[in-house]
């Protein structure tokens, strides 16, 4: 009889004791796993995103990140950055932005990042499969409408 609340706060407690299984390569320099559920929620909600609490939108990566599909990734500079990495498949990983704003260093860590997933023989992929059908597609309505690249009409010869 304690109602929804009650039962949100000891799920919240119970979660907040999650630990992340270990790291299959090992972290980029400057970075830091985050290791328990609840130093995700406290950087989510120094950040103001959706990993700040239950129910905030970011449920999704919880069980990610539990379960070790997705590791994140912090750089405790300020502002401080947040960074998921996604596994594709046994040995294929993408890496996303989850700072709410864009990461200045992007490309200099993404290098790193590859560097590190190499030595453990990993490969980082550019885009995820999901972003880059999507790309495909996207370009082959704009070729099907007879569009450039730029979305300006081509002349017919």
């Amino acid at each position: 009889g304690s109602g929804w609340s009650a039962i949100r706060r000891r799920i919240a407690s119970d979660l907040s004791r999650a630990v992340a299984p270990p790291l299959p390569f090992r972290c980029p320099a400057g970075w830091r796993q985050v290791t328990t559920m609840a130093d995700l929620w406290r950087i989510g909600g120094e950040l103001n995103n959706c990993v700040a609490k239950i129910g905030g939108g970011g449920d999704g990566h919880f069980v990610q990140f539990m379960t070790g599909a997705q590791i994140l990734f912090i750089d405790d500079q300020q502002p401080p950055a947040l960074v998921a990495i996604q596994r594709v498949s046994s040995n294929l990983w993408t890496a996303d932005d989850m700072t709410p704003s864009f990461i200045p260093e992007w490309d200099d860590f993404s290098a790193a990042l590859g560097e590190v997933l190499a030595e453990a023989g990993h490969v980082l992929l550019e885009m995820s499969p999901d972003c880059a059908l999507s790309s495909i597609c996207s370009r082959a309505e704009r070729g099907a409408a007879g569009q450039t690249e730029d979305g300006i009409m081509e002349q017919a010869a």
